[in-house]
């Protein structure tokens, strides 16, 4: 979960699984639908040209026809009648190498660094991305609910190797509670609020597939939700926060997996 040019905590891999980091801001109040309309267009006027548009999520709700003074008698024919109002709730950017993802609704904001050829995404690198791009958003801090950390990554084994959870994962009660079994996905939701000092929980989860070769290869996706209240709904807080949660899904991280399953990330 780190590269060896992010300064943290956790051994540097000069190969690390990790293919996505994401973080979002969940907002508490819901703005009128002309409100939010503003707001993306004045955000696409200040981040163009370095993001487009690929996506925009509209809502279609009816309208009463008040032009029309008699109904026809024909159902078919009134069907044909009824207009819809589109309404803008969502849209999702792009940079223009691919590299990241911005999705923006009413209720929230979430930015995603993507792994590319020769790019690997980073904690640091993504916290202040997000916090710049979100500052260019008309949004207060103080109107943030909650926060989230995600992470994907990708462990694919060497494939002459007996491969299961056991020859790479540390999946006993000592480390996350598991009952025994033979496995090929798992998931569990941990409360962490006495290590981040607010609610918190962390979901974790293991899906072991194969991939287009039909090689085994295990997706692991983290998350840790942070909710917020009136003393930690500020800049400081939440980058305090998100470190926070970022040093425990690197001690996880380092917990789960084993000697086996790091020596494939080239650890140095």
């Amino acid at each position: 979960m780190s590269t060896t040019s992010d300064s943290n905590n956790s051994p540097n891999y000069t190969n690390p699984p990790v293919r996505e980091v994401a973080i979002a801001f969940l907002f508490n109040n819901n703005c009128t639908n002309e409100e939010f309309t503003n707001r993306i267009n004045s955000f696409i006027d200040k981040v163009h040209p370095d993001f487009f548009v690929t996506q925009k999520r509209y809502k279609l709700s009816p309208l009463e026809n008040n032009d029309i003074d008699e109904k026809p008698d024909n159902e078919i024919e009134l069907k044909k009648m009824v207009q819809f109002e589109q309404t803008l709730i969502g849209v999702i950017f792009h940079d223009i190498p691919k590299t990241i993802q911005l999705s923006l609704s009413a209720k929230h904001f979430l930015l995603k660094c993507l792994r590319t050829e020769g790019q690997i995404p980073r904690y640091n690198s993504t916290r202040d991305f997000t916090l710049s791009r979100f500052e260019v958003l008309s949004v207060k801090y103080e109107q943030i609910s909650s926060i989230r950390l995600f992470y994907r990554d990708i462990i694919e084994p060497k494939q002459e190797e007996h491969i299961d959870f056991n020859t790479y994962f540390n999946i006993n009660n000592d480390v996350i509670p598991f009952e025994g079994g033979k496995l090929e996905y798992f998931q569990t939701v941990l409360n962490i609020s006495n290590k981040i000092g607010s609610p918190s929980t962390l979901l974790f989860a293991i899906d072991q597939r194969e991939n287009s070769e039909q090689q085994t290869r295990f997706i692991l996706n983290w998350q840790i939700d942070i909710t917020l209240n009136e003393n930690n709904a500020k800049k400081d807080s939440i980058v305090a926060l998100l470190d926070n949660a970022h040093c425990i899904l690197s001690d996880y991280f380092e917990s789960i997996l084993n000697g086996n399953c790091k020596a494939l990330f080239n650890e140095e």
